[in-house]
């Protein structure tokens, strides 16, 4: 099914009932920022550093998991190697610029315009989440910035205000988060991880395009 042409895998009608009355809060990366190049770059950077094998792009995605550090464990580093990796990597991110997702853009301002400005909830690091929405013109766009969440549950519970609040983000992680805060989990499938295991974790609903969310207000 679909909305405004884009299409919404899962209860595509759940989501279209929920959108023009709900608080949308979206993740950065991978979400919001089309960023899945820069982190691998990154990523691989690391890991040439620790003369470990490099990864292409569909090994990374089937890696990819939050939290970062369970991630570098599952790659093979050692307990001492992580924390270092993880700081190095977030430098590697934070020197490479990425752009937006589709239709991000378009999603932000409309949003705003209909003075329903998103949020967004993000474990990424203060200073390459605000770099990048600076640099990419939706600062002033948004509610709220909230980078460097330690618990996406926790984060998500601070902003939940009477009405339904809709959390999109592209990982298991966003979604089990989402769903222990309360908040209700939409997938995103441009990002890190693919529609089945967005749906497996709880999300509601996949969309493949942002502007899905833009249902007409009323």
């Amino acid at each position: 099914m679909s909305a405004h042409g884009y299409e919404i895998a899962g209860n595509a009608a759940r989501l279209r009932a929920l959108l023009p009355h709900a608080q949308i809060v979206f993740d950065w990366n991978g979400t919001i920022l089309d960023d899945a190049e820069r982190t691998l770059a990154a990523l691989n950077a690391v890991l040439a550093d620790l003369d470990r094998d490099q990864l292409d792009d569909p090994a990374f995605r089937r890696a990819f998991g939050l939290p970062l550090e369970a991630m570098l464990a599952d790659l093979g580093l050692s307990h001492d190697e992580i924390d270092p990796a993880v700081t190095a990597w977030y430098t590697g991110i934070e020197a490479r610029e990425a752009p937006l997702s589709p239709g991000a853009a378009e999603t932000i301002h409309a949003l705003w315009e209909r003075g329903r400005p998103a949020g967004i909830i993000s474990a990424a690091s203060v200073t390459s989440v605000e770099r990048d929405a600076s640099r990419l013109g939706i600062g002033d766009k948004l509610a709220f910035l909230r980078p460097a969440a330690a618990s996406k549950e926790a984060a998500l519970r601070e902003v939940i205000a009477t009405d339904a609040l809709v959390y999109v983000g592209d990982s298991e992680y966003d979604m089990t988060e989402a769903v222990a805060a309360g908040a209700i989990p939409v997938g995103y499938a441009g990002g890190y991880r693919p529609i089945e295991a967005l749906l497996a974790a709880g999300a509601i609903a996949v969309v493949s395009d942002l502007r899905a969310l833009l249902s007409e207000p009323g």
